[in-house]
């Protein structure tokens, strides 16, 4: 087994080997926020994508009211885009 690269950090052979490090307390907060975070985004588009019926719903309303026709094409496409903006914005 080759030894370990020059210039690698580590104890090499004949050197005192340092404590463990203890991993400061905000970088510990830190990552429990991103993980907070990551979790709340994966709820915020499993809700998205739930409501995508509702969106539909929506869009139809809104293109009745204006007095415009929609085609199922673009009513699946508007569809499909609010979703993805919902999605990618969070």
């Amino acid at each position: 087994m080759p030894g370990p690269m020059p210039g690698a950090p580590g104890a090499m052979p004949g050197q005192p080997v340092g404590a463990p490090v203890n991993r400061p307390a905000s970088i510990t907060m830190a990552v429990r926020l991103m993980y907070v975070g990551a979790l709340l985004s994966l709820i915020g588009v499993l809700v998205t994508f739930t409501l995508a019926d509702t969106i539909r719903e929506q869009v139809q309303k809104a293109a009745a009211d204006a007095g415009t026709a929609m085609s199922s094409t673009a009513l699946d496409t508007a569809v499909a885009v609010a979703v993805g903006v919902a999605v990618v914005s969070g």
